[in-house]
């Protein structure tokens, strides 16, 4: 079985879809073909924006448990970093807008800088994140790399008691995948899950998908198994901290 992705050639917007699709599977075959250890450049990957092949690592055991033939049923978005919508917003209005529990709702964030280098995009989803979840009862759990986003987030609640319903943990190293995941505790099928592919902060364009913890059963994945394997992404061990230093990945299935 072989990645694939079903292109419209009347959308031009799909041409862009494309090329990150044909980048992305490019590096998933390359890292199938190399041994347990992959030497690559580090600084130079980061200073030109390049995703390393420890995102592809992780890429690829995520396939692994979805399996490559539901993994291409999903539908992927172009998301470009410009546009102030967001995938999650869209979702999150769409199925939760008129919740009547949503203090059964919990959102958690594992991302890289939580578009701090998109002002507008970020500004929007500071205010969502306060005005449409914390005051309304949901908790918020946020992984990130961006130091800034506790004050800026701060600078929104002031001191009002919904700080108790965010969480945010600062993680050094870079998180090799990122997602957004929408925990319904009355309705665990109906949680959904979001994922961005490999990419850097370096990217306008991304390509993103979404399935509910429902489809994770239907592909034969139990979803709490899933989450604490992605969940494990926010806290690298050893080998994940150090190895990069070595200009070093660890190529473990």
């Amino acid at each position: 079985m072989a990645l694939s992705l079903k292109i419209n050639e009347s959308d031009p917007t799909d041409r862009y879809r494309d090329e990150l699709w044909k980048n992305f599977v490019e590096n998933y075959t390359y890292i199938e073909k190399k041994g347990l250890f992959i030497k690559y450049p580090d600084k130079v990957y980061k200073e030109q924006g390049i995703p390393t092949p420890w995102q592809t690592i992780a890429w690829r055991k995520v396939i692994a448990r979805i399996g490559e033939e539901n993994f291409n049923k999903l539908h992927f978005n172009l998301d470009y970093l410009e546009e102030t919508d967001v995938l999650f917003e869209k979702i999150f209005n769409d199925k939760f807008n008129d919740y009547p529990h949503p203090e059964k709702l919990r959102v958690t964030f594992v991302c890289g800088y939580f578009w701090r280098y998109n002002e507008n995009r970020r500004d929007k989803m500071l205010n969502f994140v306060v005005n449409s979840l914390l005051k309304k009862g949901t908790n918020v759990d946020i992984w990130t790399q961006d130091m800034t986003l506790a004050e800026s987030f701060g600078e929104k609640i002031g001191i009002s008691p919904i700080r108790d319903r965010l969480h945010i943990d600062f993680v050094k190293e870079r998180i090799d995948v990122h997602y957004t995941l929408i925990e319904d505790e009355s309705a665990l099928d109906n949680s959904f899950l979001l994922l961005e592919l490999p990419h850097t902060e370096a990217y306008f364009f991304r390509l993103e998908t979404y399935l509910t913890f429902g489809d994770l059963k239907k592909f034969g994945c139990d979803p709490a198994e899933f989450k604490k394997f992605l969940y494990s992404y926010t806290e690298p061990g050893f080998i994940r901290k150090y190895f990069p230093k070595l200009n070093c990945a660890f190529n473990r299935g």
